[in-house]
């Protein structure tokens, strides 16, 4: 036994020592094998970071709410209380905000991240945003912060480094309804995944790291062929088949172990990077990105075995004699059926779910239905080059080239575009899912509109409300500005459709609809946007919530006169009432006071300056969103963007193996290249067989990867309750991103090629 392991342990290091110290030939193999295996390693380390990331993001938020915690409103002996209310705005299509504070003594409660809190006319800003308002960009946005910068927000205090955040003192009668507050921050609440969110992340993190997995397997067999010479000479000084296996296992854990510390540094490295990117309104700290522990140590076992089982794979046909190595002379065709086994298996799990996922039955086989279709995808892609490949004949020179090379060696080329494929059949999937689950689009309840050019502000009282319209009427892109007031009323059980009271004076009225005669006491009624009227019966009464404690009850009369729909309606509220402030009767009702505006042509320094003129304490909300941004909503809209920026990672790492593998093809075939250089094959002939090589896989493999996408996506949104959509926009991007990887792979070539179209290429020892 203590033999069997010396002579192991001395054939795995004779294979380390030939990958680190066999000549040139083996020092540029080992270089790429690390290159490409460092870049998966940093891929999935970086995948294994995403717990971390929403954690601390998750911390950091919490950390910083003001009177959050179940006891934040308990009194702290020697901490003075702090008031404070969320505050938000919008520049330039990106929704950033803060707090508004008062600190009602000298030492209110510490703000993470604020060493000083402002007072009345001061404001905290973060860096990105004192960024903004400093550059010609936010020029605009300048007007709506007249305070008096005090401060920077640190590190503790934000999210991200590019997160625009602020905190603005404000006297304390501007603060309604707010309860003092004597601590800051509470513990980070668990996020909450419903099912079809918990399926979206498990389905997100397939469709990033299979790609990855491809990939690290097809570079650990680059260079193949010149590693079997070196196999066959090992053979004829006498070494038997297990000692080359255990030599091939050596040069293969060399690579793997070289690219695990390559990787590790790539993503050191870019971890450095990221507080200075910012993809999609998306930023981190890179501190923050931190891989999980068990997730590391599975990274670090499962490379390595990868590495050396797809050596051993790439053996498996090849038979290593003293005198050379032996393929046979016509290698069998590939075998369609057993590579369709894991695509019909998935197929027949995801269409047995049929709509249940919604309520939570077998989430897990939809997962595993959808991993089967995208490892299947990978298996099926050299049978279809085979066949695409062995019929074609005829056209120019570089395309009879292109296919005889790849009909003999595409191997390498399809381990990395099968790769590429099954991102992008994900990634149709998972927008499709990402696009229908989004709480916007499942929210049976709200209709989109059409009619955007409608906005409205909500204000404290009145008279302001009837002042900020006199001076919005007055501005650029302003068509109409009418300020009114709504009544909250509890719906009667017997009136069958939701209404509205709309409480105004007549002058006001009449800006909202055509009305003839008007007095203090009438009542008007307008129709829903299909022209009808709800049937509610004269004496129907309305409980409505009262200014002060108790409630109010208000009686329809008799006598209700029908008007226009107002203009200021958007087009999918339904019917109401306009009442007259005389018409409510004895007792204050609790109102909301609105400034409904009407927006002309689009001009977005126009919208700037009437959302500066509005302030920073109000917010323009516009018909085509119906209500704020609910957790679920942010949620969704957070995992949209790091689909986003991950897709665009294993993209760059599939183009990364791309360019790999096209370096290494010029490289082995510098000497074909030098012979037909010197026949007189013209160079713009084999620069074009390397683009032809380098696009015909990539072209079959995304025409391969739209349909298996576009019938996963059918298959996984058959499993929920929601109907079809597809981001034809993002797939369209994903598509010109893999014609653009071509080209890029293939230009950065064309250097290597006509070095190796050189005369030296022919020289011979």
């Amino acid at each position: 036994m203590r033999d069997t392991l010396r002579r192991w342990s001395a054939d795995l290091a004779l294979g380390v020592r030939l990958a680190v110290a066999g000549g040139r030939g083996s020092a540029v193999r080992l270089a790429w094998i690390t290159i490409g295996i460092g870049l998966g390693v940093a891929a999935l380390l970086t995948a294994a970071s995403a717990g971390s990331v929403l954690e601390s993001h998750e911390q950091r938020t919490h950390a910083r709410s003001i009177g959050a915690a179940p006891d934040a409103s308990r009194p702290i002996p020697g901490v003075s209380p702090l008031y404070s209310t969320v505050v938000s705005t919008e520049f330039a299509g990106r929704r950033f905000g803060g707090e508004m504070v008062f600190a009602d003594g000298p030492a209110p409660p510490k703000v993470p991240g604020v060493e000083v809190l402002p007072k009345p006319g001061e404001i905290v800003l973060s860096p990105a945003l004192r960024d903004l308002l400093d550059s010609p960009e936010g020029a605009p946005l300048r007007p709506r912060f007249p305070q008096r910068v005090i401060g920077i927000i640190g590190e503790d205090g934000l999210s991200g480094p590019r997160e625009l955040h602020l905190y603005v003192g404000v006297e304390r009668a501007e603060l309604h309804r707010t309860t003092p507050a004597y601590s800051v921050g509470a513990p980070a609440e668990r996020l909450y995944f419903d099912p079809l969110l918990s399926l979206l992340v498990v389905i997100t993190l397939v469709v990033l790291l299979i790609p990855v997995v491809v990939f690290v397997a097809g570079t650990a067999r680059l260079s193949a062929s010149a590693r079997d010479r070196r196999l066959a000479a090992l053979r004829l000084i006498g070494a038997d088949a297990g000692q080359v296996r255990r030599i091939v296992a050596g040069e293969s854990l060399a690579g793997a172990l070289a690219g695990l510390v390559v990787g590790v540094g790539f993503f050191v490295g870019g971890r450095e990077l990221v507080d200075s990117i910012s993809l999609f309104g998306l930023s981190i700290f890179g501190e923050d990105v931190r891989p999980s522990p068990p997730l590391v140590l599975l990274v670090f076992l499962v490379v390595p075995v990868i590495a050396v089982g797809t050596a051993f794979i790439a053996l498996r046909r090849t038979l290593i004699e003293p005198l050379g190595v032996s393929r046979g002379v016509r290698r069998a065709p590939r075998r369609l059926w057993w590579r369709l086994l894991p695509i019909l298996a998935g197929v027949a799990l995801l269409a047995g779910q049929h709509r249940g996922m919604a309520s939570r039955s077998r989430p897990e086989l939809v997962v595993l239905g959808v991993v089967l279709v995208l490892v299947g995808m990978p298996m099926v892609l050299p049978w279809l080059l085979e066949r695409c490949v062995g019929r074609s004949r005829g056209g120019p020179l570089s395309w009879q080239l292109a296919m005889r090379r790849m009909e003999a060696h595409g191997g390498a080329s399809w381990r990395i575009v099968g790769g590429f494929a099954a991102l992008l059949a994900g990634g149709i999937a998972l927008q499709a899912l990402l696009l229908t689950s989004d709480p916007i689009h499942r929210e049976m309840s709200w209709k989109p509109s059409t009619d955007r050019d409608l906005a409205w502000i909500n204000v404290a009282d009145a008279e302001s409300a009837r002042q900020l319209a006199e001076r919005l009427r007055g501005m650029q892109g302003v068509q109409r500005a009418v300020s009114h007031s709504v009544a909250y009323a509890q719906q009667p059980a017997h009136v069958a459709s939701p209404v509205e009271l709309t409480v105004a004076s007549c002058p006001a009225l009449r800006e909202l609809t055509p009305i003839d005669a008007c007095a203090d006491g009438d009542v008007f009624a307008f129709p829903d946007s299909n022209g009808d009227f709800a049937d509610i019966p004269a004496g129907t009464e309305f409980v409505l919530q009262a200014a002060r404690e108790g409630t109010l009850t208000w009686r329809q009369p008799e006598r209700v006169r029908q008007v226009a729909r107002p203009a200021v309606r958007v087009p999918w509220s339904g019917s109401g009432l306009l009442v007259t402030p005389a018409a409510i009767g004895p007792g204050t009702p609790e109102l909301q006071h609105v400034v409904a505006v009407r927006l002309g042509e689009h001009d977005s320094l126009a919208l700037e300056a009437i959302r500066n003129e509005i302030g920073l304490t109000r917010t323009l909300s516009f018909s085509a969103r119906a209500t704020p941004a609910s957790d679920s909503e942010r949620t969704y809209t957070a995992i949209r963007r790091l689909v986003t920026v991950a897709s665009v990672v294993t993209l760059a790492l599939a183009a990364g193996g791309l360019l790999v593998v096209a370096f290494e093809h010029v490289r082995h075939r510098r000497r074909q290249f030098a012979v037909l250089s010197a026949t007189g094959v013209p160079y713009s002939t084999l620069a074009w067989s390397v683009l032809w090589q380098n696009a015909v896989p990539v072209v079959l493999g995304t025409g391969a990867a739209l349909v298996c996408g576009l019938g996963l996506a059918a298959l996984v949104l058959n499993t929920t309750p929601m109907p079809r959509s597809y981001d034809w926009e993002a797939i369209g991007m994903t598509g010109v991103a893999a014609v653009l990887a071509v080209l890029l792979a293939t230009v950065m070539t064309l250097p290597q090629l006509r070095r190796a179209m050189r005369s030296e290429g022919l020289r011979t020892e």
